[in-house]
């Protein structure tokens, strides 16, 4: 009778592996298992290696052309970590919000006057002078005691009784300074409820949409909402078929979904560990950099993933063409004898003497309307000059300004408090010389103690001037610098006119995005 290969049937196998023998207590189930592994083990290496081709050889090159799209890094709904009315705002949609500046204020009076409660019941010493002279005449009469009762004048307990109020006098001075400790730390939660009633930003962004105004009560809804532009994430959903061909780190090429875009390079930052069984797909994230917030979020985009050496040769290739064209454009500049007529009777602006040259842009036949941005120029003047040139040689162009912050310092206020000039002539008593009380701007009222370049420096005065009882807080500033740009319609074939291979040194010739056609979308 045949013997069911599945049956758990048991039986007792020596092995003797090495000289050793290994008893083992396997089923009938086993044996069947076993017996199929070395049946594929059996099969020839070459079929192996020839099934496992596909998987080994396999590169970006043959991951198709993908569907995404452009998302902020990150979006915060800001609230507020106490209840209260608006009182300011400081932001407003589309403003350019640096992380820690103040986004709004909450009403604060009452928590203002605690403050400077707590400020003078901390700043107050008579107390602590009182106790320190009671103390003081307790030792001399304790003295003159010990004294007197050498010559029997006094009783042993009289001395005594002296001796115990000297010991009392002693604890209040204590006493005093514990109960200066402890005004000194109410100063510092007095602050800190204050501070919470300050709404600051967490991070770096733009401002995307307000939800109160000034006046409205909030409690536990969001006070307005701010979007992290630098870097962005590109989210793209892949098919399973090519999972393990994607990894971190990998570098690939996002073109927005718009006439006329260029291409980023973006970097693989995560891959999607589960995928959705229902539709085959699993997600991987690119993270984009755009400091200067040239790339607009919420656009879709086509991304195709290139190998790391494809990419190196790319901007090998990149680099001397751009090297090559810097050569050519160079011997282009040497001035002729013969002034060109067309280019003479146009006025340039005064430093083109100290040009330099630079690429010339030109729309090709095969990529129909683009556009190029012409800049940066310090001041508008300027860039209207070579509008004018433009638009006499029938160019679509316009001037387009940019804000970007300039240089940063910090400023060292002191504590808001309703009697500014009680605080003024206690600085002056300090010895504190540069104080300065602002009159006008975001600062009106408040007591200026220096700016500072660095942060570590404005950290120690602050310290410095905690340590003497005043009580401040470090704002950093940064001045907005306006530039100017010039967007360039260019037609199929056409090129800037030879005048502008004498742009300024700090100027270049930059692809763009169709400002027209991107408010179209």
């Amino acid at each position: 009778m045949t013997k069911d290969p599945t049956q758990q049937d048991e039986k007792l196998y020596q092995l003797s592996p090495i000289g050793k023998v290994v008893q083992l207590r396997i089923s009938w189930h086993h044996v069947y298992r076993i017996s199929l592994v070395l049946s594929l083990l059996a099969l020839p290496a070459q079929t192996l290696l020839a099934a496992s081709d596909p998987v080994t050889e396999s590169t970006p090159a043959d991951i198709p052309r993908l569907d995404c799209v452009i998302e902020p890094s990150d979006i915060v709904d800001i609230g507020s970590a106490v209840p209260g009315v608006v009182e300011r705002l400081e932001g407003d949609r589309n403003d350019l919000i640096e992380k820690g500046a103040m986004l709004a204020q909450l009403e604060s009076s009452v928590e203002r006057a605690t403050l400077e409660l707590s400020r003078e019941r901390a700043s107050l010493t008579t107390t602590l002078e009182l106790r320190r002279e009671s103390a003081r005449f307790g030792h001399l009469t304790r003295q003159r005691s010990e004294s007197l009762l050498k010559t029997a004048a006094i009783s042993r307990h009289e001395l005594d009784s002296v001796e115990s109020e000297t010991r009392i006098a002693e604890l209040q001075v204590r006493q005093e300074l514990d109960n200066r400790h402890i005004a000194s730390l109410e100063l510092l939660r007095d602050e800190a409820v204050l501070e919470r009633r300050t709404i600051r930003s967490p991070i770096d962004g733009v401002v995307v949409e307000l939800f109160k105004s000034v006046g409205e009560y909030i409690d536990d809804e969001p006070l307005l909402r701010i979007a992290q532009l630098n870097p962005l994430h590109v989210e793209v959903i892949v098919s399973v078929d090519y999972l393990g061909r994607i990894v971190p780190g990998m570098q690939a090429e996002v073109t927005p979904s718009i006439p006329g875009a260029q291409n980023y390079l973006a970097t693989v930052e995560r891959v999607d560990r589960i995928s959705d069984a229902a539709s085959g797909t699993y997600g991987v994230r690119l993270r984009l950099e755009n400091p200067d917030y040239s790339v607009p979020a919420g656009l879709r985009c086509q991304v195709t993933f290139v190998a790391p050496e494809e990419s190196a040769e790319v901007e090998v290739v990149a680099s001397e063409q751009l090297e090559q064209e810097v050569v050519e454009n160079t011997e282009q500049m040497v001035p002729s004898t013969q002034p060109d007529s067309d280019s003479a009777s146009q006025p340039l602006p005064d430093d083109a003497v100290s040009a330099a040259p630079v690429l010339n842009a030109v729309a090709p036949e095969s990529a129909g309307t683009g556009c190029i941005s012409l800049g940066p120029f310090d001041d508008d003047s300027e860039a209207n000059e070579w509008l004018k040139l433009l638009q006499q040689r029938s160019f679509s162009s316009r001037v387009r300004s940019i804000e970007v912050p300039g240089e940063r310092d910090f400023l060292i206020l002191a504590k808001a408090q309703s009697n500014t000039g009680e605080l003024m002539e206690r600085l002056q008593k300090a010895s504190i010389e540069d104080r300065f009380l602002i009159r006008k701007g975001l600062y009106k009222g408040r007591v200026s103690l220096g700016v500072y370049s660095r942060t570590t420096s404005a950290q120690a005065r602050q310290r410095s001037l905690a340590q003497r009882g005043f009580a401040t807080e470090i704002v950093s500033r940064s001045q907005p610098v306006s530039s100017y740009w010039i967007d360039v319609t260019m037609s199929p074939g056409n090129q800037l006119p030879q005048e502008f291979s004498l742009l300024p040194v700090s100027a270049s010739i930059d692809p763009t995005i169709c400002s027209a056609l991107l408010a179209g979308h």
